[in-house]
């Protein structure tokens, strides 16, 4: 069994090329490159929204660390500085 739907032909792309000249129907060249630019837009449309999500993502789980956390160094995010982090000749 096979099917055939009755699709209507899309409609006829015109171009004005230049002030003065009468429009002219655009080429199958003009169309295709004209949609390879629109995926290409949507493409780096949608990566840039991944980063911006992993980025915000990110900050968003940095901020909100537990208080007993301990980060690379052992220390806990919500602990005063301890002579060790603090720079010399700082008091306390």
């Amino acid at each position: 069994m096979t099917y055939t739907a009755d699709f209507p032909l899309p409609h006829r792309w015109w171009i004005a090329p230049a002030q003065g000249t009468p429009p002219r129907e655009s080429s199958r060249y003009e169309r295709a490159r004209l949609a390879s630019l629109a995926v290409q837009n949507a493409i780096r449309d949608a990566r840039i929204r991944a980063d911006t999500a992993a980025a915000t993502e990110a900050t968003t789980s940095a901020a909100s660390a537990p208080a007993g956390h301990r980060d690379i160094e052992g220390e806990t995010a919500s602990a005063p500085p301890t002579p060790s982090t603090t720079p010399a000749g700082m008091p306390l």
